[in-house]
Order: structure tokens, then C-alpha cells, then sequence
């Protein structure tokens, strides 16, 4: 009957909810220990959650950066490439917009090939020696 006295009207077990004096007081005067280890204890908890997700973070930080550096590295190449194709460019347009007079490799070929050439029927010398000595002898 004096259990059934100390339980309030909303506890499901009544013996569970039951403490005895000594047990109250030693409870009382740690409490204030239990409060602090338990906080601690979730302090430490909260602790190492937050550093898991900066773990995380920090791995997803150094993937992107090195996601970043290579596609860094691949544009520069390109742009190496670019700058390349750039210059070959303005050198064809230059060499195209001199004029084709002067002394240049094709005119050089060209006149080789125009020296080569035969522009004349060949001449019968012989004949021709032997009419003029004819004439100068009448």
C-alpha cells in the first residue's frame, strides 16, 4: 500500500517508477555529475558528426579541385593548340596576300622549266654554208 501511494496516476508500472531513500539521495547529489557526463557525452557525439561531415566535405573539396585542375590542364592544351593553328594561319594569309612577282621558289621552277624548253626549229648550218659560198662565188 505505501508503494501504491508514492505512484503518480501516470506511470504504467508503479515498482519501476519507485526509488528508495537512499538511492534518491545518491541520485540527487550526482546528478548534477550525470547531467554534465551526459552532455558531454552528446556534445561529443554532436562533436563528431560535425567532423564526419567536414571529413566529407573536405574529401568532396579535393575531388572537385582536382576535377577542376584537370579540366585546367585540358584547356590549356587546347588553347596551346588554338594559339598553334593561330599563328600557322596568319602565316599562310601573310604569304598569300604578297604578290606572285619576285623571286620566289615557283617563279625559280618555272623559269628552269622555260630554259629547258626548245623555242626554235633546228637550223641546217651546213646547207646554209654551202648556199652563202655558192652566192659569193657568182
Amino acid at each position: 500500500m505505501g508503494v501504491a501511494n508514492r505512484c503518480s496516476a501516470n506511470t504504467l508500472n508503479c515498482r519501476a517508477s519507485w526509488t528508495p531513500p537512499k538511492k534518491r539521495h545518491w541520485l540527487r547529489r550526482n546528478s548534477k555529475r550525470r547531467l554534465t557526463s551526459s552532455r558531454s557525452s552528446r556534445i561529443e557525439c554532436e562533436l563528431r558528426r560535425v567532423q564526419a561531415t567536414g571529413n566529407t566535405f573536405t574529401l568532396k573539396r579535393a575531388a572537385t579541385v582536382i576535377s577542376y585542375q584537370d579540366t585546367l590542364r585540358a584547356l590549356n592544351g587546347q588553347q596551346r593548340k588554338l594559339k598553334g593553328t593561330a599563328v600557322l594561319l596568319d602565316k599562310k594569309e601573310r604569304l598569300l596576300k604578297q604578290p606572285a612577282t619576285g623571286h620566289t621558289g615557283k617563279t625559280s621552277d618555272l623559269s628552269n622549266r622555260v630554259v629547258a624548253l626548245t623555242t626554235y626549229c633546228a637550223f641546217p648550218l651546213e646547207e646554209a654554208r654551202r648556199r652563202l659560198l655558192e652566192s659569193l662565188k657568182e
